[in-house]
């Protein structure tokens, strides 16, 4: 009786084949920037799956275009990391969201977050980010809430089309009344525990 094993491994092989293409996929670029960003943040345990080994899609915390490799979403939470944000992040231009929130995260917000020309997603909350917002932060839907950010907003803000801005639990100052109008397509808004000032009156005309 003929042998039915090489039908079946062939089989096999068939259905796996586009596992193995889908890993194959991730972006040289972007992976090696995101273990840039891995040494930058002193090798946490929780990113242990990042090794130049395996393909960058596969790690935990990221999501990639199916079709190009390039890496669209990172996502780095509560892991208590105590660092700068690393340059590294710059060079993942395709990405869409970016969430390093609850970490232990110092210095200054670097402009180069808000140059990511698809970015509209970005969570920085509970770090201890100082300084200035940078006037290019104009993302889409932005939460900074709990740093310890200083200073007013950026007059960038006012031509900015949010959709969603938490700022809660900073040190910020000065007049926020650019934010609010009749123009705006704001669906949420948080800026209490700041040192904001008001001035209303020609809201409706901004």
């Amino acid at each position: 009786m003929p042998s039915t094993k090489y039908p079946s491994f062939l089989f096999l092989l068939f259905l796996t084949a586009p596992l193995f293409a889908s890993a194959a996929r991730c972006d040289k670029a972007d992976k090696s920037a995101l273990l840039a960003i891995k040494t930058a943040f002193n090798n946490p345990p929780d990113l242990s799956s990042w090794t130049s080994k395996t393909s960058c899609c596969t790690w935990n915390g990221i999501d990639c275009n199916a079709t190009t490799g390039r890496v669209t979403s990172l996502t780095i939470f509560a892991l208590n990391i105590s660092a700068p944000i690393p340059s590294a992040i710059s060079k993942l231009t395709a990405l869409q969201s970016l969430n390093l929130a609850y970490n232990r995260l110092n210095g200054p917000i670097p402009p180069f977050i808000g140059l990511l020309p698809e970015l509209t997603f970005l969570r920085l909350d509970g770090n201890l980010l100082t300084g200035t917002i940078p006037s290019t932060l104009t993302i889409l839907d932005l939460s900074l809430v709990g740093n310890r950010l200083t200073g007013s907003l950026p007059p960038s803000f006012a031509k900015a089309n949010f959709a969603d801005v938490d700022l809660r639990d900073n040190q910020l100052t000065g007049d926020a009344s650019f934010l609010f109008g009749r123009d705006k397509n704001l669906n949420a808004l948080h800026l209490s525990n700041n040192s904001f000032k008001f001035d209303l009156t020609n809201a409706d005309k901004c």
